[in-house]
Order: C-alpha cells, then structure tokens, then sequence
C-alpha cells in the first residue's frame, strides 16, 4: 500500500506455507527487515493472540509519516504508540505470516444506514441467480443529483464482473437488481418476478429507474431516515 512504500510484507513460502495449514486463501507472508505488523482488537490496541481476527498495524521506517494538509486524518491512522492502522482486518498465525480477511472500515452508507457489502454479496451469491458466478459480484454506494439525490441520500446498485462460461451463460443484471430489492425488503418475492417480466428489453437506466419507483415506498421512506431521526 502506498502509506508503506508499497511492498512491506512478503510470502516466500507460497502455496507451501497455505497447503501445510489448510488455508482457504494464500497468506500474504512475513514482513521484510525492519518491518513489523500486529493485530489489534481495536478498541485499545490491544495485541490479539495467534490466528485472531482483528485490525492490522504497521510500524518501521518504511511507514509514511502523515497525510498531506490533513493532520485529522493522519491523527486518526495512528495508534497512541505510533503504529500505523492499516484498515485492513486479518491474522498472524504462529509463524508471522499474515492472512487477510477483509477491510475493518468497508460499509456501504445508504439513506444514512450502514450495509456490511459482504452480507449483500453473500445473499446474491446464495441466490442462485441465472449466470450469476458466486464471488463475482460487487455492490457499492451510487448517487444521482439529476434524480435528486445526494451523498447523504444515496441508493445502492451493484455491478458484476463475470467470466463467461464456454456454454455462453450470460449474467441476467435485471435478476440481479430484482433479487437486491426483495433482499432490502423494498419488494416481494412475487411483486419482484412480476417486476421482472415487465423490464424485459429495458436498458439498464430504464430498470434502475422504474425499479426505485416501484418498489415499497414505506420501506424506502423507512430506509432514508437516519437512526437519530428514527429516535426523536
């Protein structure tokens, strides 16, 4: 990453090191001299033992200093003792090798309410959606000011990426859309298919608009609302 001068921590044992412990994804390695990382539980820094999920951290001279013109920023990507929070969540086995699992600050904002991506993710992969490869997908944060909305009024589409099968499977992105909508409980099952039917030959514009007009209106009043205003 670019605050460690990109490549600080390195696997020299790969495949050998992920075969001998099982693992599901490669290890990203140990850290080069004079580097050295840990895992946090967050709230206090606190040192994890082996194999414990939490947050990584780096200190060495390879480390940047601060941002530029943020000094905020820069206060709030360093520990108390100087170590480097790295946003990212992972584990060091007994070794010293490093395996990520994924991104501490990685939530999707929408209406003013927090999505974990990788909940949705796993719902559409589970959804055995037509063309849709498990792992291919990637939902995100979307806004439009033509429509009216704004950063702090957002609404969630997702785009997939897929690698086309010989046998010519083509990723249904209405489907898609559709099963989201029934997912953030905007629409039923039924109302969902019978949406469905209706956006055949629909550009992707055309789905998006009609599907947020739609949908429960309730349920997307119910989702812009913030938690503050839902307590007054």
């Amino acid at each position: 990453m670019t605050e460690t001068c990109a490549g600080s921590i390195l696997n020299t044992k790969c495949l050998t090191h992920d075969k001998e412990r099982n693992l599901e994804f490669t290890s990203v390695g140990a850290c080069l001299p004079d580097i050295k990382m840990r895992i946090t539980d967050g709230s206090n820094s606190e040192i994890v033992p082996a194999d414990v999920v939490g947050n990584l951290e780096i200190s060495g001279p390879v480390v940047f200093k601060g941002y530029s013109n943020n000094p905020t920023a820069t206060e709030e990507s360093f520990s108390s003792d100087g170590w480097f929070k790295t946003g990212d969540k992972g584990s060091i086995d007994e070794i010293g090798y490093l395996t990520l699992q994924g991104r501490a600050k990685e939530v999707l904002v929408i209406n003013s309410v927090k999505y974990n991506p990788h909940e949705i993710e796993t719902a559409l992969d589970e959804s055995k959606i037509p063309g849709l490869t498990p792992s291919f997908d990637c939902c995100f944060s979307y806004f439009s000011r033509t429509r009216g909305f704004n950063e702090s009024n957002s609404m969630l589409i997702f785009e997939v990426g897929k690698i086309l099968e010989s046998n010519g499977d083509k990723l249904d992105w209405k489907e898609c859309l559709l099963h989201l909508s029934y997912f953030l409980d905007l629409a039923t099952k039924a109302h969902a298919r019978k949406l469905a039917a209706e956006l055949q030959g629909a550009t992707r514009e055309q789905a998006m608009t009609k599907a947020m007009e739609d949908v429960d209106q309730d349920r997307l009043f119910e989702l812009a609302l913030s938690p503050e205003a839902l307590n007054k």
